[in-house]
């Protein structure tokens, strides 16, 4: 029995864990679970983050963090010192945008939110830590719930502005004096400043101070808790003044600047100082209920203007977590408020009694504090009570996020399409006039420059942006071949704006100035673009706006949407334009009264840029015109087929002389060569031509020749997708079949796009296309050769994409019905069949599908 009995413990010994054993791997499998639902809520923080992410234009002040990147490092140094914040977030934008290469074509304001997406990340994660360490495990869990789904927090985690950076930097130095707040027993905890602490507090000051000076304000709250704190611990005094010297000396380069910007501001007055006990109480509500509902309600929607209600709840969770949550040591509640309110209050009492620098923007710097004290307070409630108020806080926060989503009231000022929209319908001899001017960084920042796609045109670039004031009895005229942007500046506004240096975005000018300075513009300009954002500031008294009513006659007028009030006006000179001498008629439109006295446009134009012509009309008898005829300007390829038209309505002056330019983009893949000009003038009633005859009274042709273009290769290389297919070193990137049904026996036609690839073989090349019935057996094709005769597929140059048009014959026997259609290629120099390859396929094969074509009985 004894040997059995020590058999069986034995046995028992091999198989049953210790308990200590089993209790290590429950706990492992905990921590584990924990982990990974603590990643889990991260990447929840993450994907709401990147929900609509760069679905927005940039608005103004985003537009001057994206421009500033595009500078070099001295540049962007030297604007922030003449500007009014410091340079820290917009290197770190320069950084990123060397690696990313954001543009407007390719995902701009997607890619330069990118960098804030990680810091608000961060800043989440933080809280999390920041609440652990202070409050509790079950705090942290709460903290970092709310955090997610904080409005405040989100907002700026989207937006390219410095406020997400600052956030980052007032958790960081909070975790590196965190050890110095925490009221714990004196056995328990004996406070340190680590040297690894030391190290990020000082790094993190820096940062903060160099990318938003109302760090400050928080720098100070937090140290006063810190100093609180040391009074009976002399042995940190001496090392936390260290750390402060060390602080105040990497700032010292910069001290200079920061003082000339906040006891002169070189900008604008873009707030004036409450008047009245009523506005003080709006602002401080707003600003108190701001952290707990973000800015969002309070700066864009009028019915939400009411915001004491909000501030009251925020008091009230204050007020709950200072005397509810006793477990927490009083000094660490006491510090918490402190650290949370303390900026906010510092911030108000200055712009109180000393300049009014308040906005409740800034205060998103510090919100995130915000989460710690709800998500203690949530963890002091009983655990059903604790659901049901973060559930109620769920739903607020989510129709908050919800509104700033998909309201079109929260929507950016739509700069992209504003400025996309002044180039389209920029002309040879407009100017752009800039009301107020520093908003040209939205205009230098959208502005087409790239080739997108292979189809894309672009507009000349921006030549200049001079200032109004420095156009003021300038003897040489501004050139009008090209986009020229005048920046206004604030009229009668005071001297220390942008200090008086040259270079400074921000200036005076006088009315007189102003006006001195526009009349020379006009008599140089058949058209004047107002860009109208913020100029009820720079122009209060609407000095510019009323000098082009008196001198102009308003073309145009279209709004954008944003809460900036963005507006686009187009103004024509009033003046009658000198005839050319001689004024000799080229093209007489009968049933019109209109003759073409002149045209001027380039002889030779590189493809993807846009073809200005300009038109002299002599308008006879405008009032016997029932209908303004429209122009249509086409251009047609040596062989005479159709390639290009763009249509405008016609603008004359009744009885008098008038020019008009047309546009007509020449996309990047036009196949280079010698191409004819021509004009339709028709009938907006009933589309169809006027008859016209020349200046010897011989019938013309309709459409007219009006001049002959050589278009060459474009400038730059234009950006292109993967192809639909390749061919020994040539690309077929695109294909352009009829989308309507065709009958038998009808013409069509048909644009194919290739691209050439590097290569040292060279050769002709022929496109055989077949179509095939529903059982895949070939009813019909027809063939051509790649390029043209004096363009030929040997001599495309490597990467130039190009689009031949191509004109075809059904059969007339061609049965009803859907049928495919193939491409194959063949090369003249052997006959030999070329194989394709797909880019998703490894394998070749003898031809390719590229779409399909409908087929309908005649009628």
């Amino acid at each position: 029995m004894h040997s059995h009995g020590t058999s069986t413990r034995t046995i028992s010994t091999l198989t049953t864990p210790p308990p200590r054993t089993q209790l290590a791997r429950t706990q492992l499998t905990r921590t584990l679970l924990a982990r990974i639902g603590l990643l889990a809520l991260l990447l929840l923080a993450f994907a709401l983050r990147l929900y609509q992410l760069g679905s927005e234009s940039l608005w103004y002040d985003e537009t001057v963090s994206a421009y500033l990147a595009t500078q070099p490092v001295s540049e962007l140094i030297a604007h922030t010192a003449r500007d009014i914040h410091p340079p820290a977030y917009y290197l770190m934008l320069h950084a990123w945008r060397l690696l990313t290469q954001p543009t407007v074509a390719f995902g701009l304001e997607y890619l330069y939110a990118w960098p804030n997406v990680a810091l608000g990340l961060l800043v989440v994660a933080l809280t999390f830590a920041l609440a652990k360490r202070f409050l509790g495990a079950v705090a942290a869990h709460w903290s970092l719930a709310i955090a997610i789904l904080h409005p405040f927090q989100l907002w700026f985690a989207q937006e390219v502005r410095m406020y997400a950076l600052g956030a980052l930097c007032v958790m960081l130095t909070l975790w590196a004096f965190s050890s110095l707040l925490i009221d714990t027993a004196p056995h328990e905890h004996t406070p340190s400043i680590s040297r690894r602490m030391s190290v990020l507090y000082v790094i993190a000051s820096l940062v903060g101070l160099y990318t938003l000076y109302y760090f400050l304000f928080w720098l100070v709250t937090l140290n006063l808790c810190v100093l609180w704190q040391m009074r009976r611990k002399s042995h940190l005094f001496r090392t936390w003044l260290l750390l402060q010297l060390l602080v105040l000396l990497g700032w010292l380069p910069w001290l200079p600047t920061f003082l000339r910007q906040a006891l002169t501001p070189p900008v604008p007055t873009w707030r004036i100082p409450w008047q009245n006990s009523g506005e003080i109480f709006s602002a401080l509500s707003e600003g108190v209920g701001a952290f707990w509902i973000g800015a969002l309600w309070i700066t864009h929607t009028p019915k939400l203007t009411t915001t004491w209600p909000w501030a009251v709840t925020v008091l009230i969770v204050a007020a709950l977590f200072a005397v509810y949550t006793k477990k927490i040591p009083l000094k660490t509640r006491a510090n918490m408020l402190l650290l949370c309110f303390g900026p906010f209050v510092l911030l108000f009492v200055i712009s109180l009694i000393g300049p009014p620098i308040y906005h409740v923007r800034y205060l998103a710097t510090y919100a995130p504090i915000f989460a710690l004290l709800l998500g203690a307070l949530l963890a002091s409630l009983k655990p059903l009570l604790a659901q049901g108020s973060f559930i109620a806080i769920a739903l607020v926060s989510s129709f908050t996020l919800y509104q700033l989503w998909s309201n079109p009231i929260y929507a950016a000022d739509n700069h992209r399409s504003a400025v996309t929209t002044l180039a389209q319908q920029w002309r040879p001899g407009d100017l752009i006039l800039v009301n107020a001017g520093w908003v040209y960084t939205a205009l230098s920042l959208y502005w087409p420059t790239e080739l997108a796609t292979p189809d894309a045109a672009r507009p000349p670039n921006i030549a200049a942006m001079p200032r109004l004031i420095d156009l003021k009895n300038k003897e040489e005229t501004l050139p009008t071949d090209v986009p020229i942007i005048v920046r206004s500046g604030t009229v009668d506004g005071p001297n220390t704006l942008g200090w008086e240096l040259p270079e400074s975005d921000f200036f005076a000018i006088s009315a007189a100035d102003t006006t001195e300075a526009l009349e020379p513009l006009a008599n140089d300009s058949t058209r004047i673009w107002h860009y109208r954002l913020y100029d009820t500031v720079s122009d209060p008294n609407a000095l510019i706006r009323s000098w082009l009513q008196g001198n102009s006659t308003l073309e145009s007028s279209q709004p954008f949407p944003g809460p900036g009030y963005l507006l686009v006006e187009n103004y024509r000179i009033n003046r009658s334009p000198t005839p050319p001498q001689p004024a000799t008629t080229i093209v007489e439109y009968h049933d019109t009264a209109l003759k073409l006295i002149n045209v001027t446009h380039p002889s030779t134009l590189p493809a993807g840029e846009i073809l200005y012509v300009t038109l002299t009309w002599q308008d006879t008898s405008a009032s016997s015109r029932t209908t303004a005829p429209a122009l249509s300007l086409r251009l047609y390829d040596a062989r005479g087929q159709f390639v290009l038209q763009s249509d405008t309505p016609i603008v004359t002056n009744a009885a008098g002389i008038s020019t008009q330019t047309l546009a007509l983009p020449i996309p990047a893949d036009t196949i280079p060569g010698d191409y004819t000009i021509s004009l339709l003038l028709y009938n907006t009633d009933t589309l169809a031509p006027y008859s016209a005859s020349t200046a010897e009274g011989t019938s013309a042709i309709v459409p007219t020749p009006i001049g002959q273009l050589t278009v060459t290769l474009p400038l730059t290389v234009p950006h292109t997708e993967p192809p639909l297919a390749s061919f020994d070193y040539i690309d077929l990137l695109e294909v352009a079949l009829p989308t309507t049904p065709l009958t038998p026996a009808s013409s069509f036609t048909t644009d194919w796009t290739w691209r050439p690839r590097p290569s040292t073989y060279r050769d002709h090349y022929t496109a055989h296309i077949q179509l095939f019935d529903q059982n895949l057996e070939p009813v019909t094709g027809w063939e051509f050769a790649l390029g043209t005769e004096t363009y030929p597929s040997s001599v495309w140059p490597t990467g130039y994409p190009l689009t031949q048009r191509v004109e075809s014959t059904l059969p007339s026997t061609l049965p009803p019905g859907t049928y495919q259609v193939h491409l194959s290629l063949t090369r003249t120099s052997d006959s030999q069949l070329v194989t394709a390859r797909r880019p998703w396929q490894p394998w070749k094969q003898p031809s390719v599908h590229v779409g399909q074509i409908e087929i309908v009985s005649a009628q």
